[in-house]
């Protein structure tokens, strides 16, 4: 490639194929959005000169870097996916290693990204990247709103702007007679802390939370003991310990150690089928995962479900619980149990 030449010339150069570019040329034929990571401000720019040195449709994600590009990316009009998996310091970083100032300056600079880009007149979205939930989603977009993003274009980067970007904004993205009707009402923006959802609709159609009759099919297996659980989630897998108890009617207590311990709530073994659910806090918000679990002698699998996640469950018994003392059994009802 040759950068800086006019490119009225460029078309009278002969060109030789190279494989690697075969994607590019195909995408611009086809007039296809070629998407492109640019997350750093430096990759934004290469990202830029790729695009107009093969005139591409293109579309960026990442753009962590906007806060210094918005201009250019505004200019270009190339519209940018905005990662709201925010950069950090990492947990088993040396403490006595120095952090290059270039990595500070970003970290604090990348959630104004969304507001550059808004003041600059670009187009742009917001996705989740490697967020596992929807509470560290939405502290993200809290995190944009911080740094200087107003309420309404938040909730444009999540539903008119992603609209437009990938070429839908007739079917959806705004409420406008005519477009498909995937409405959510909630108590305040969906991002601040303590909203409620109040209503779902898909298609037109309400939707509401159903309540799960309770089984009324005896236990098939008591479950009471210490199981070791491996839950696979979108960065990889957690080990887990559950601690169960269960009574003679199918009713089961305990809780889940991971990196915290959450008690279980409405927990029943109904036949071969162990369900039960968690609450736990993240990001500020409250989060509850319904686990469904079927129990095959002393392994079980299933999954747990948080919000529009799941994720899959196994696990086996490390432990039975202990049983009770003879002696305690044959304690009647008005006797003192000797000590």
């Amino acid at each position: 490639r040759i950068y800086g030449l006019p490119r009225i010339l460029r078309g009278h150069l002969s060109r030789t194929y190279d494989r690697a570019l075969e994607p590019l040329e195909r995408a611009r034929a086809a007039g296809t959005p070629f998407l492109l990571p640019a997350d750093l401000p430096r990759e934004i720019d290469r990202a830029l000169v790729l695009a107009d040195d093969h005139e591409l449709a293109t579309v960026l994600y990442g753009g962590q870097g906007g806060y210094a590009r918005a201009e250019a990316l505004a200019a270009a009009g190339v519209p940018v996916l905005v990662s709201l998996d925010w950069p950090e310091e990492g947990t088993d970083v040396d403490p006595e290693a120095d952090t290059p100032f270039r990595t500070l300056y970003h970290r604090r600079k990348a959630p104004g990204s969304a507001a550059a880009l808004q003041s600059a007149g670009a187009t742009f979205a917001f996705y989740s990247a490697g967020l596992a939930s929807t509470s560290e989603f939405f502290a993200g977009v809290r995190s944009a709103v911080e740094a200087g993003l107003a309420e309404e274009d938040a909730l444009a980067a999540l539903t008119s702007g992603p609209a437009a970007i990938f070429g839908v904004e007739r079917q959806v993205g705004t409420i406008e007679t005519g477009k498909i009707a995937n409405l959510v009402l909630a108590s305040d923006w969906p991002w601040a802390e303590g909203a409620e959802i109040e209503a779902v609709f898909v298609d037109g159609v309400k939707y509401q939370e159903r309540e799960v009759e309770e089984e009324s099919e005896p236990p098939a297996a008591d479950v009471s003991g210490t199981w070791a659980l491996v839950m696979t989630t979108p960065r990889g897998t957690q080990d887990l310990t559950a601690t169960l108890e269960m009574s003679e009617d199918g009713e089961v207590t305990g809780d889940i150690v991971g990196e915290a311990t959450t008690a279980i709530d409405d927990g029943r073994m109904s036949g071969s089928m162990l369900r039960f659910k968690t609450t736990r806090e993240m990001g500020g918000r409250t989060m509850t995962g319904s686990w469904t679990l079927e129990v095959e002698g002393e392994t079980l699998s299933g999954t747990m479900s948080a919000g529009p996640m799941g994720m899959e469950i196994s696990g086996e018994r490390t432990a039975k619980a202990e049983a009770k003392t003879a002696e305690a059994e044959e304690v009647g009802e008005d006797e003192e149990p000797t000590v």
